[in-house]
């Protein structure tokens, strides 16, 4: 018995010594085998064992392949793309790196660079069956549908089951419309592989597209039953249902998917946006507002709630909600947030002042509040204090480096100072950090052309869609571009090509319009409009479009018969009811606007920019009482809003209530003192309605803010309160740079008359008064006819030339 037992120690010694003289390298293997049979089902895992064979073997390719794998499954392609390059640095020959390298190359839209890397991979094997596949698809990409299939052939030719391949034959079918064939490539890739959830969704299009909307929900079926837990699967079927007409169907499965993913906040809002679109807004905020009694202290979804509240135009419900988080979550983030969105919501009223001081009671408690300072920024901008702004903007980019909001918002600033090199700095910032976003692309290609650098700007637009291809952002900006420089093949290949990638994009129809709007071909534009118009009819861009067109083609009965159609469809559009009501008053017909208007004031009261409308289209129709209740209305519902209270103020000017006028603008420059138009409007009003001079001096000190703006309302205000102080030099300088940017003005030769009778040059004075009668017998309004009455006294009263 002790004899055995010596024996089972010594044979277990005798293990552990080998164990212990296993090679590093054998050691290695181990682990990397170890993470390739992990990478599957618990890639998290098979990280850790690659991880530890380079920890022994630092330089062991295939371990470092594998964390690439792992990085590919996570959707980390940034990490997939650093650990393949660093493989393929250690050896250059190693095809599967290569061809990892070439498909990502291929999904960022850098076709040359996965050329380049599928050349190299076939040049090493001809025969490779991914590398014929990498360059199949490159060709696809590259619209060269006769080399896709021959490459994919070859692909088959060496594996018979290769799904790649079998893929890329089924895109090249679709591409040519033959969608019956595409299916016959899905169901040999399915036969294959069943549970392939790519060629599955595909089928699941295909068949759509084939008007066989059984086999499609049957397809659709399957992968949620392979998927249970693929979000993105349930909300594709979920759209599917719903243009089958199954929408209590659709409604279950978002349901579904938000109750498995109760943390999930966009499963949530996919809940509350498909009942609004389907149910209306009262639905839809019944059920998010569910959502937040349920979970009173997740914060995400009482933000998402406010959101709701504001695109309802519900202020009250919105400052109620924000008012209770801040009462909450006092001292935490979600508190000063709440701040911060008040603090918004009271520079859009105008309240700068009240606003300043709630931003800057929050930066106070947490010094480093991007919201608090990014608006604080921007309120700085407004007041033209341009150092304030870039104090608070560099604050923000020291503690989050990648917002490129911030960025972005710097770069104007700098722009604005005339620092351009500072400018181009944080531009070049804001779209690095945002991925090459167009959002922040765009911006800065607007730049470069301000620059005088359209070279620049072009490859810079084109740069943003080799990243995002079907960007329709950055496809506008550069069709636009073309355009403008008369590059109509340029544009026409953009066009073609958003076509060939999307047939059902409004982008191709949108830059088709475009190209015949620059040709004067308005025909055309209105053919190519509408039919982006059929594709996407609630954009109320494309819309627009339509009708400056029809306005453009003097066919302004067929503007209003588009719209009154776009209504039948959506009668609760407002944005079209504004255009409508506009488009009648432009056409002269006062009666049909003024009713447009009013309607949608009992329909939409929140709608505060019918009442400035309404209220302008009275006083244009000498209704001047109801312009003044029609300001008062709105006011009652927003009373701190700007566009109102300067509409009030026009409206008392017209009834030559200058005084009432005075006074709103008096209200006015309290909450925003560095306002030109309220600076200018108030000056002028002391100039022409007050006969003081105190008054004098006060418009003579308030223009001193507006001198640098070069817009000639503005210049001939500064001339005309230099004239009433006494400095004619200085008045004649502005009046005539005025004069200049619109010659046929008649108040501002009226003017430049005066301040030449000022000073004793009577032969100027007589031809430029000769000019205010003209140019004010042209105009032939109230205003002309009396400054032509005035012109002629002054004419007369000048001595004859001796």
């Amino acid at each position: 018995m002790l004899k055995n037992k010596f024996r089972f120690l010594m044979v277990t010694f005798l293990l552990m010594l080998l164990v212990a003289c296993s090679s590093p390298e054998e050691k290695a293997e181990k682990y990397y085998q170890k993470g390739m049979a992990l990478l599957d089902k618990q890639p998290a895992k098979a990280k850790l064992e690659f991880q530890n064979a380079l920890q022994i073997k630092k330089n062991m390719g295939k371990a470092m392949y594998g964390l690439g794998l792992v990085a590919e499954r996570e959707g980390d392609w940034k990490g997939a793309f650093s650990f393949m390059r660093q493989v393929a640095e250690q050896d250059p020959k190693n095809i599967d790196a290569l061809v990892k390298l070439g498909q990502i190359f291929l999904a960022a839209g850098k076709l040359d660079f996965a050329l380049e890397k599928s050349t190299k991979a076939l040049e090493l094997d001809k025969n490779n069956v991914a590398a014929l596949n990498l360059y199949a698809a490159i060709q696809l990409k590259q619209n060269n549908k006769k080399g896709a299939l021959e490459y994919a052939k070859l692909a088959l030719a060496q594996d018979k089951t290769s799904q790649d391949a079998f893929l890329i034959l089924a895109n090249v079918s679709l591409a040519e419309n033959d969608s019956a064939q595409a299916l016959t490539y899905f169901d040999k890739a399915l036969a294959v592989n069943e549970k392939n959830m790519t060629v599955l969704f595909l089928k699941a299009k295909a068949l759509e597209g084939l008007s066989k909307p059984e086999e499609a929900d049957k397809t659709y079926k399957k992968m949620v039953e392979f998927f249970p837990d693929n979000t993105f699967i349930k909300k594709t079927y979920a759209q599917f249902l719903m243009k089958t007409n199954r929408a209590g169907e659709a409604e279950q499965q978002l349901h579904a998917i938000a109750t498995k993913s109760p943390d999930n906040l966009l499963a949530k809002l996919d809940v509350v946006n498909f009942l609004l679109a389907t149910k209306g807004g009262a639905a839809g905020r019944t059920e998010m507002e569910s959502f937040v009694k349920k979970e009173p202290k997740n914060y995400d979804l009482a933000f998402a709630l406010g959101d709701l509240y504001r695109a309802q135009k519900d202020s009250v419900a919105e400052e109620k909600l924000l008012n209770q988080i801040i009462k909450d979550a006092s001292g935490t983030a979600p508190g000063y947030k709440a701040q911060g969105l008040i603090a918004y919501k009271l520079m859009a009223n105008g309240k700068n002042a009240e606003a300043s001081k709630m931003l800057n009671d929050i930066i106070t408690a947490d010094t480093s509040n991007s919201l608090a300072l990014t608006l604080r920024a921007n309120l700085a901008m407004q007041e033209k204090n341009y150092d304030a702004a870039i104090s608070d903007l560099r604050s923000v980019l020291r503690d989050s480096p990648d917002s490129s909001n911030a960025a972005l918002m710097l770069a104007t600033t700098y722009e604005s100072v005339g620092s351009a090199q500072l400018a181009e700095e944080s531009y070049i910032k804001a779209f690095d950090t945002s991925k090459q976003s167009a959002k922040y692309g765009v911006p800065y290609a607007q730049f470069l052309v301000r620059r005088k650098q359209p070279e620049r700007a072009e490859k810079l637009l084109e740069s943003m869609l080799s990243s995002h291809p079907s960007d329709a952002q950055a496809l506008r900006a550069l069709a636009q571009f073309k355009i403008s420089k008369g590059d109509y093949a340029g544009a026409q290949a953009l066009a073609d090509r958003v076509k060939n990638s999307d047939a059902q994009s409004p982008i191709t129809d949108e830059i088709l319009g475009a190209i015949s709007s620059n040709k004067n071909d308005l025909v055309g534009t209105i053919s190519a409009l509408k039919r982006a118009h059929d594709k996407f009819p609630n954009d109320i861009k494309i819309i627009n479009s339509i009708v400056n067109a029809y306005v453009q083609a003097g066919k302004t009965q067929d503007a209003i018969g588009f719209m009154q159609t776009v209504l039948k469809t959506n009668p609760n559009n407002t944005d079209v009811k504004l255009m409508m009501g506009q488009l009648y008053a432009s056409a002269g017909m006062s009666q049909n606007a003024i009713q447009t208007f009013t309607n949608l004031i009992q329909t939409n009261p929140d709608v505060i920019v019918a009442y400035q409308r309404l209220a302008l289209e009275q006083v244009n129709t000498k209704l001047a009482v109801e312009a003044e209740k029609t300001i008062e209305q709105g006011l009652k519902i927003a009373p701190h809003n700007f566009g109102l209270l300067i509409t009030q103020a026009s409206t008392y000017e017209a009834s030559g209530k200058y005084d009432n006028a005075i006074s709103v603008y008096e209200k006015l420059i309290v909450d925003r003192p560095d306002s030109e138009i309220v600076v200018n409007n108030l000056a002028f009003l002391l100039l022409d309605a007050r006969t003081d001079k105190a008054s004098f001096e006060r418009a003579y000190q308030l223009v001193g803010k507006t001198k640098a703006n070069q817009q000639p309302q503005f210049l001939d205000t500064v001339g005309w309160a230099n004239y009433k102080v006494g400095k004619f030099d200085e008045a004649e300088v502005a009046l005539t740079k005025a004069i200049e940017q619109m010659p046929e003005m008649a108040v501002f030769y009226y003017h430049l008359a005066k301040v030449q009778m000022a000073k004793n040059d009577n032969v100027a004075a007589k031809q430029t008064l000769q000019k205010v009668i003209k140019y004010a017998s042209n105009a032939q309004s109230k205003q002309d006819m009396a400054l032509k009455d005035d012109a002629n006294k002054l004419l007369q009263s000048l001595p004859a030339a001796s």
